[in-house]
């Protein structure tokens, strides 16, 4: 016997809420941008070379350079003897710039779309964001990991006396890698710098690392002490040579350091008259203030499948940009005057 007859209010379709549902929780995933966290705290650090002075003048200097006095390194002659003659010499001053690096992102928002979607318009907003930021994160990452490639130690020094030095690298010998971290302070002091450093280097130097850091007493020879005290960092983008198993970068407390700037316009927050608004916001996700530009207008999208009634909508436009200025601490010859940025490559 019929029940009765539902066909025509069966549930079509089950839609979740999208903010609950996080099937796509791997489309935006984070990497692993170490070298933004290094070059911050060496910014930070006690130890920096970057004065409070100098990252005012950069924020203050849109559109002029920023130039910096320094003095190098003179090599004096000591001698043994009394003399009236009149002296001579003296070092050599000079003037360095610093120059920034521009960065902007944007997207279009269209509100119409989203008033009968499961897409919420805050929902694309915050995910235009976060697929901006993770990416502009790895290109700064790189940016910091292109600073200490291009300024790494070129001065053989005493260094052989503990690894073969070969392309301006540490090039530790697979069977010698457990006390690599034992060597690299006295490597360091041999070049006239303290004992301290941080680390930056790829996932595959860590496994060495953990195994050294969970060995205790107990084992025949515990490789646990040499890592006390190291802050270390991973990046996917430090890269390895040929032949080589793993690599990361030595740093000398407070030798890099970054500083941001947006344009005084927007930190004004000034508006034109054909709509254009430029205002200052915070971006978490790097931790910078940024310029922003927002934009609208009225706009035909009935071509949009969704919207064949929207033929005149508001659609609005984001651009969002800053500069970045990574700096380090002046060398006047790389070839001829050690460096605090070591590369170590553990060799396969």
């Amino acid at each position: 016997m019929a029940a009765g007859d539902y066909a025509l209010t069966v549930v079509d379709d089950f839609v979740a809420n999208y903010d609950a549902s996080g099937f796509d929780k791997n489309e935006y995933r984070d990497s692993n941008t170490g070298g933004i966290d290094l070059i911050e705290k060496q910014t930070n650090s006690p130890q920096s070379f970057l004065s409070s002075e100098v990252k005012e003048k950069i924020s203050q200097a849109m559109g002029i350079s920023v130039n910096i006095p320094v003095i190098d390194f003179r090599d004096v002659t000591i001698g043994n003897v009394r003399t009236c003659a009149f002296q001579e010499g003296g070092p050599t001053s000079r003037m360095i710039s610093v120059t920034g690096v521009t960065y902007t992102f944007g997207f279009a928002m269209n509100p119409a779309q989203h008033l009968k979607n499961h897409i919420s318009y805050e929902e694309a907003y915050a995910k235009n964001m976060l697929a901006a930021n993770l990416k502009l994160k790895k290109v700064m990452d790189s940016a910091t990991i292109n600073l200490l490639e291009t300024n790494k130690n070129q001065v053989a020094g005493n260094i052989a006396a503990y690894y073969p030095f070969v392309g301006n690298a540490v090039q530790v010998p697979q069977g010698q890698k457990e006390w690599v971290y034992n060597n690299i302070p006295s490597i360091f002091e041999e070049m006239d710098f303290s004992d301290e450093f941080d680390v930056l280097a790829n996932p595959r130097h860590f496994p060495d690392v953990r195994k050294g850091k969970a060995q205790g007493g107990s084992n025949d020879e515990n490789e646990q002490f040499q890592y006390a005290g190291i802050p270390m960092f991973s990046s996917n983008r430090v890269t390895n040579g040929v032949g080589v198993q793993s690599t990361a970068y030595a740093v000398q407390p407070g030798n890099i350091a970054w500083h941001s700037r947006i344009n005084p316009i927007s930190d004004a927050g000034y508006e034109t008259t054909d709509g254009k608004i430029f205002r200052k916001v915070y971006n978490p996700i790097i931790g910078k203030e940024m310029e922003l530009i927002y934009q609208s207008k009225c706009s035909d999208e009935s071509a949009l499948a969704t919207l064949g009634w929207g033929t005149a909508v508001p659609v609005e436009s984001f651009q969002f940009a800053f500069e970045v200025f990574y700096m380090k601490a002046w060398n006047a010859d790389l070839a001829t005057n050690a460096s605090p940025i070591l590369k170590v490559e553990i060799m396969s």
